[in-house]
């Protein structure tokens, strides 16, 4: 790791830095990894094993001295519940998730920071991972620092079967379903916005929009900024054509295919019967970040789009 940080300082641009859940992505994971992330400047600082005590002993021991990255991915915590050296409290792990994150910022003060939290585990583990879990979407919900978020993604890794047992994900613990054949960064939605928090408070509203006025939705206008602009810009526009004939807008400002594809996964258009329904996309991904794509992705991107859709 310190030789990767000194060899390619200038080049790294995102760090996925934790255990083996980040480490695997180079492992079961390498192509998803080498499809969508190596060539993003993405690099990958997981070591297997590791618990919040190794996590801060290598951040005080130089493995990010000199990085400037834009964002950082951060997983930890699954290997405190071991009954091992490495064991903690659920509120010992918290405390120590609280010190690796100032230790971050100090390091990397102009870094976002992605707290990623528990995947789902097996028998009495699987709660204290919960426990984790719902503490710390309490605490970044009323976090006002912009430059650290916490993301929860475990319920998108678990599912019922049919006897009602949770199936788990977690890869250490057993084949459940597959964590690494698709990359996690889309299936965040709102990664590539430039305000993650705002991003979420948008996407509720429009959930909460779909789900109080499922009747009186007759059109939709669904994309990103262009679509947008008709309520803001152009909203006299909108207020005297749209509004009257049950139009509904569903656009906001910066998204790619990438959001887009979330924001249909995640209940947005669910139970929605429109008329018509007014759709653009892609020109986001002609930007030089994280949504860039080239032609033929942006094509394939509208394609699914499409056929999600319906």
């Amino acid at each position: 790791m310190l030789k990767q940080t000194k060899e390619h300082r200038d080049a790294i641009k995102i760090v996925f830095f934790g255990d083996s859940k980040i480490a695997r992505f180079l492992e079961e994971g390498h192509k998803v990894w080498h499809e969508y992330y190596a060539k993003e400047g993405y690099y990958n600082y997981g070591i297997r094993g590791d618990s919040t005590r190794q996590i801060l002993w290598r951040l005080d021991h130089k493995e990010f001295d000199g990085l400037t990255p834009k964002l950082l991915f951060f997983m930890i915590g699954g290997n405190n519940f071991k009954n091992n050296y490495n064991k903690g409290t659920d509120d010992e792990i918290l405390k120590a998730m609280d010190l690796i994150i100032e230790k971050l910022k100090e390091k990397l003060p102009k870094t976002k920071i992605i707290l990623v939290g528990q995947l789902p585990r097996k028998g009495e583990t699987d709660e204290r991972a919960r426990y984790i879990n719902n503490h710390l979407v309490d605490k970044y919900k009323k976090s006002s620092d912009k430059m650290v978020h916490f993301l929860d993604i475990f319920a998108k890794y678990t599912t019922i079967s049919k006897d009602h047992n949770v199936s788990l994900a977690d890869p250490d613990i057993t084949k459940g379903p597959p964590v690494y054949d698709k990359p996690w960064v889309p299936a965040w939605g709102w990664f590539g916005t430039q305000n993650p928090t705002g991003w979420r408070d948008r996407h509720e509203k429009m959930v909460n929009t779909t789900e109080g006025h499922k009747n009186d939705i007759k059109i939709v206008f669904f994309g990103d900024s262009k679509t947008e602009g008709w309520v803001t810009e152009g909203r006299d526009v909108w207020n005297e054509y749209y509004v009257k004939r049950g139009g509904f807008n569903y656009g906001i400002g910066g998204d790619s295919t990438r959001q887009v594809l979330w924001r249909i996964d995640h209940k947005e258009l669910d139970g929605l019967v429109p008329k018509v329904l007014v759709f653009m996309i892609g020109g986001n991904n002609f930007a030089d970040n994280y949504n860039r794509g080239t032609d033929e992705e942006i094509v394939k991107a509208e394609h699914l789009i499409v056929e999600n859709i319906h």
